[in-house]
């Protein structure tokens, strides 16, 4: 069995604006991807609702992804491959980062993944998602006052910035965006 460890945000963890629940698990993205794949993969969800790429909330406490991921590489291991999903909660007002920022940040997980002392097991693959635009419709959920109009234009940014720096790490790239 190959095991997948999906490392992201909200949109991981299946946060649904409207209503501020989640969604069923066989209609998450992990989910969806569980039943396209089959019995043969076993897909975890590691998914945490405003998790940043190596940012500190100080507005909504330990949120930080590299801080997070040590913790979940070790549990999860023999892993195949990581699926990280993350970028947009780092676009939010409070920490003043450009596209380019986000996506060095996420270079640095991606480096951090790539050092982890696997010991008896090999390094996993990895795959960057880069998460789809922001859209105005952000400002009408709840959350939405967390970002300003610049987040829009990040985040139109933030795929050709990302791309380039996953091929330099050697790391497997797509766009939500393309799919979504």
């Amino acid at each position: 069995m190959k095991n997948i460890l999906c490392f992201g945000d909200s949109l991981t963890w299946g946060y649904e604006a409207n209503t501020e629940k989640r969604i069923a698990p066989d209609k998450r993205w992990t989910g969806v991807l569980a039943n396209t794949l089959g019995s043969e993969y076993h897909i975890i969800e590691d998914g945490l609702n405003g998790r940043t790429v190596c940012n500190d909330d100080c507005m909504f406490g330990n949120k930080n992804g590299v801080k997070h991921l040590e913790v979940a590489l070790e549990c999860h291991k023999p892993l195949d491959l990581v699926i990280v999903l993350l970028g947009i909660n780092d676009l939010k007002q409070r920490f003043a980062l450009t596209a380019t920022d986000v996506a060095y940040g996420l270079y640095h997980l991606v480096t951090k993944i790539q050092s982890f002392p696997f010991v008896v097991y090999d390094c996993p693959e990895i795959l960057v998602i880069c998460p789809p635009e922001v859209g105005t419709g952000v400002f009408d959920a709840p959350f939405g006052e967390m970002f300003s109009f610049s987040a829009i234009e990040k985040s139109k940014k933030l795929p050709s910035v990302l791309e380039s720096l996953m091929e330099m790490a050697g790391c497997h790239y797509m766009k939500a965006g393309d799919f979504c």
